[in-house]
């Protein structure tokens, strides 16, 4: 079993748990389980698009899913969740499949309340607002299948790895060779 399926089991039974206590760190580290398991599907899922999933558990696999920063990882991911990709990309890949707008909306919602359940104690969680960020992490890696080919998805995933150093540069829109007008 990968690590994002123990994890994302731990943060169903956490949820269990904390629906039949209302133990706030039950509640809090099923979150912040729902998370990470979004977390390391997302770099198994990279990492097997750029090395091939053969290549799991090789030294290089291990050193590349070693490299990713969460910060980058949510803003790629709330830009993928929106209408539609900046104008540099968008030329490009103009359609974002429904299911990764999900999944990054998912992931990056998911961050944001990891960091409150980890880090506010001002606020009290409860079972009714945990339940669907659990079952939401459960689903979009569920239907992760259906967009794991798109070539916009990809993009997605490249840019989890290295988004802030991408979107820094303009894509390259014209042939090797043709020259560009500014």
């Amino acid at each position: 079993m990968d690590l994002f399926e123990e994890l994302l089991e731990q943060s169903e039974r956490l949820l269990a748990q904390g629906q039949a206590t209302s133990h706030q760190a039950d509640l809090r580290r099923a979150v912040s389980s729902a998370y990470y398991a979004l977390f390391h599907f997302a770099i198994q899922e990279c990492c097997d698009s750029l090395l091939g999933p053969a290549q799991k558990g090789q030294p290089l696999w291990i050193i590349l899913s070693r490299a990713f920063v969460h910060e980058d990882m949510r803003e790629t991911s709330k830009t993928f969740a929106s209408t539609k990709l900046p104008e540099y990309m968008g030329q490009h890949f103009r359609e974002i499949p429904a299911e990764l707008k999900r999944f990054a909306g998912t992931f990056s919602n998911l961050q944001e309340q990891r960091h409150t359940a980890d880090h506010d104690l001002s606020i009290s969680f409860n079972s009714g607002f945990v339940e669907p960020l659990v079952k939401g992490a459960r689903e979009v890696i569920e239907h992760w299948s259906g967009v794991r080919s798109h070539p916009t998805t990809k993009l997605y995933l490249l840019l989890l790895l290295n988004g802030k150093q991408i979107k820094s540069k303009k894509f390259a829109t014209q042939p090797s060779g043709s020259s560009q007008t500014s």
